[in-house]
């Protein structure tokens, strides 16, 4: 990070090694100003690279310049008011999974909230509609909030009202009947939910969250009623 940053060329190689530099912290010395000249020519697989590798590198720091780099990449992150920036919706899933990481076990509220909010969000800025891409948007959305709570449910009483609403809302996604008639939409959903509820209780012994993930038999399914947490 001492020179200046040459141009990423767009080569899939080089978002590697953004990636690998990322992992043993090294992206830590990386300005901001050289961050931004990886990110302007949004090339995807450079900017999924580096922002996972900044994520890697601040990992659970909370860092307010990696924070900023990752906002950026995320409509849902951005002021109300701001210009749409059509990001891809791979580069968004790198957005979020990389606010995860920058924020994993902070206990961070508010991007906890953002995070969650995205689980089901029915529309999402972006430059394609893939569906399978919004599988992957769905499923990051899950992880980095599970990251940014990981193992709140073991460290902590979550007795807030906060803590309840969430637990809550995980389980009854989870617990939501899949079928045919249920549509893609709910299922991206309970797997992102289960997802970010696996991380949240992570060795907490909750035998009522354990319960709501589980399976439940075909009387319960044919009901369509959520399982009892």
């Amino acid at each position: 990070a001492r020179r200046a940053v040459p141009e990423p060329g767009g080569r899939a190689r080089h978002a590697g090694f953004l990636l690998g530099r990322g992992l043993p912290v090294h992206l830590r010395r990386l300005g901001r100003v050289h961050a931004y000249r990886y990110l302007a020519p949004r090339h995807v697989l450079t900017t999924v690279g580096l922002v996972l590798g900044l994520g890697a590198s601040f990992l659970g720091t909370g860092d307010a310049a990696a924070r900023q780099v990752m906002a950026v990449q995320v409509a849902a992150f951005l002021p109300p008011g701001s210009v749409p920036l059509h990001m891809s919706t791979m580069t968004q899933a790198a957005g979020l999974l990389g606010m995860g990481l920058v924020f994993c076990q902070t206990d961070h509220a508010w991007t906890a909230m953002r995070l969650a909010s995205q689980l089901d969000a029915p529309m999402v800025d972006t430059a394609d509609a893939n569906e399978a891409h919004r599988d992957a948007y769905a499923h990051s959305a899950g992880l980095a909030l599970g990251l940014v709570y990981l193992g709140r449910a073991r460290r902590t009483s979550m007795s807030s009202s906060a803590d309840h609403t969430l637990l809550e809302r995980l389980c009854r996604a989870v617990a939501t009947p899949l079928g045919e008639a249920s549509g893609m939409a709910v299922a991206r959903t309970a797997a992102a939910s289960a997802l970010a509820l696996a991380l949240l209780c992570l060795r907490s012994g909750r035998r009522g969250v354990a319960e709501a993930r589980a399976p439940r038999p075909p009387a319960a399914r044919r009901r369509g009623g959520p399982a009892r947490g």
